[in-house]
């Protein structure tokens, strides 16, 4: 049994709201239980745990007939998610959520297509490439702190939530498209442009109103008998593709023919090294700003993909691209945003680390020195955003299925077992933290970090499976804070606090309303 982390509060502690933990009376009829457990399901899937799972280690049940367990041990998790990750498999009601959404993403994928779809993206998020846009991700973090600053100062208030959404997609354009063909805002259907703002509204639709099985896969219901908007899915899913389509086989056929005139350029070799040409400038200029202007300069995201494992005949085919691009966009754009919608949030009701956090930037150029160098350089800033993944993690939960018999932590998982980490949990459970509700980020500074279980804290999760694009998203992240709250201070005006609701991610109840002030 893990021991408490135990250091006691310098101030008192801040704790943010947090879904109601039902009791389950065990005598209640069969019947009105399932009732409830769908209409909470259906409201809000955080409020299904109840008491229990914040304090046991492991808890297990069975509905429908199906069994399930929900780990919360770290040595449990490490056999579930590391040791023995090959005994577990994706679950039907996951498959049923994501599959129609992400086709043979990344995220998605299994066996002989996750190898080698994992094989191909590993030359892609390097350290060293991943630290090439550091620079890119703090230009497009100026441009909309220089918005921010022209709309809402002294104005309506800035609805944080949304303008996250539209940061991190942001961010994700311009490091993934070349400059020649950045998404416009117009809805014009240029060739290899698609309108950015509505492949925004679709990414939301899926994730607000498909983000969680439907009642009919519940039962496992034929699939003849039509689920409820999943017609409208479809066309929303298929709009997504064929926009990208068109961005993938005018970026492959400019690649072609610059492969044609210069064939010596290869843009990955057997070590993995990519475009060392242009990666050399990364500390001084924009990744973003290198490609697009000449079809040679191949380092954007869609061109990395595009050509990953040549030398390897590992290549990803257009469809491939395709599945793993909106993967990319839509899990990646959505996660970082809500993790930085809640970061905000937070800062906005604890004025002590709002303090901490105003010191730290005053003592640091960030004008003169590298992105990339920041996330060190801000300790304070990173364990508030560490902080903040801690109570409202962006993945609710991770789920498999058993595909054999297993025993984690001595009790038995039968093969077809339902098991699942929730991040939600684990994060707040009472064997693990000391005031495990509260905002509290001290926990992951200087010796005390040092004390928290290895798979105690898992926002990008953790084994084989483990978010390919974690260091990318986490660099993004401190950036943006950094340059907004050096600038500006932000208070909450929302006529009620947020409720954490989880559809695929996490994400707030309201749109954060923030009234928006420069720093003095």
């Amino acid at each position: 049994m893990n021991e408490t982390l135990i250091t006691p509060p310098l101030t008192p502690l801040l704790v943010p709201p947090m879904p109601p933990r039902p009791y389950i009376d065990p005598e209640t009829n069969v019947i009105k239980r399932y009732i409830r457990f769908f209409r909470k399901l259906a409201h809000n899937p955080l409020e299904i745990y109840s008491k229990a799972f914040f304090d046991e280690d492991i808890v297990s049940g069975e509905i429908f007939g199906a069994n399930f367990s929900t780990i919360s041990n770290p040595d449990g998790v490490r056999h579930f998610l590391v040791s023995h990750a090959k005994n577990y498999g994706f679950n039907r009601l996951r498959e049923e959520i994501l599959v129609p959404l992400l086709r043979e993403g990344l995220l998605v994928a299994e066996g002989d297509l996750w190898k080698h779809t994992r094989s191909a993206l590993s030359t892609v998020f390097t350290p060293r490439y991943v630290g090439g846009l550091a620079t890119t991700m703090a230009v497009v973090a100026r441009e909309h702190a220089d918005t921010v600053r022209r709309d809402n100062l002294n104005a309506a208030p800035l609805k944080i939530s949304d303008a996250m959404v539209d940061i991190t997609l942001d961010v994700l354009m311009r490091c993934m498209f070349p400059t020649s063909m950045l998404p416009k805002h117009t809805g014009d259907d240029n060739r290899g442009q698609f309108d950015a703002k509505r492949f925004t509204q679709n990414i939301d639709a899926l994730v607000t109103s498909y983000g969680s099985p439907h009642f009919l896969d519940f039962l496992n219901a034929p699939k003849w008998i039509p689920r409820t908007g999943h017609a409208r899915r479809d066309r929303i899913v298929c709009d997504v593709q064929d926009q990208l389509q068109r961005v993938v086989a005018a970026r492959r056929s400019e690649i072609e023919g610059d492969n044609a005139d210069a064939p010596a350029q290869n843009p990955v070799d057997n070590s993995g090294k990519k475009f060392d040409q242009n990666l050399g400038q990364s500390s001084g200029q924009s990744s973003g700003q290198n490609s697009g202007d000449n079809p040679a300069d191949n380092n954007d995201l869609l061109s990395l993909l595009l050509t990953a494992g040549r030398n390897e005949g590992t290549m990803l085919s257009d469809d491939q691209v395709i599945d793993n691009m909106i993967t990319f966009l839509a899990a990646g754009h959505e996660t970082s945003a809500r993790s930085l919608a809640w970061a905000f949030y937070l800062v906005s009701q604890s004025s002590d680390w709002s303090g901490r956090i105003n010191e730290e930037l005053d003592s640091v150029d960030l004008d003169t020195m590298p992105p990339n160098e920041w996330q060190n350089a801000l300790p304070i800033l990173t364990a508030v955003l560490k902080e903040s993944m801690r109570l409202y993690p962006a993945a609710g939960v991770v789920s498999r299925e058993a595909k054999l018999d297993d025993v984690i932590c001595g009790e038995s998982i039968p093969k077809g077992t339902l098991v699942s980490v929730s991040p939600w949990v684990l994060h707040r459970h009472t064997k693990l933290w000391e005031n495990p509700d509260a905002f509290d980020p001290s926990r992951f500074m200087g010796e005390r970090v040092k004390s928290i279980p290895r798979f105690a804290y898992l926002p990008f999760g953790a084994g084989p499976r483990v978010c390919i694009g974690a260091s990318f998203a986490l660099q993004e992240m401190i950036i943006i804070l950094a340059i907004y709250l050096k600038e500006f201070t932000f208070t909450h005006m929302g006529k009620e606090h947020p409720m954490p609701i989880m559809n695929l991610t996490v994400r707030p109840s309201t749109d954060l309303p923030m009234q928006v002030d420069l720093r003095e």
